[in-house]
């Protein structure tokens, strides 16, 4: 039998987002997808921002680049 996955955080640290998708097939049968995606660091900078401020920060970004 494998080991778990298992995801390491650091103190202060955001996790990363696990996500799954169930696919129902024939049969009663099922294909789970699992899959994480790692922390954003932009995305912990603007928890104290209002909606709006988060949007605008965000366009301000994409026009620069």
């Amino acid at each position: 039998m494998e080991k778990p996955a298992q995801f390491r955080v650091k103190t202060n640290k955001r996790a990363p987002t696990l996500s799954e998708q169930v696919c129902l097939q024939k049969n009663g049968y099922a294909l789970i997808m699992l899959w994480h995606e790692e922390a954003d660091e932009d995305q912990e900078e603007g928890e104290d921002m209002t909606a709006r401020d988060r949007w605008r920060a965000q366009q301000e970004k994409y026009q620069r680049g």
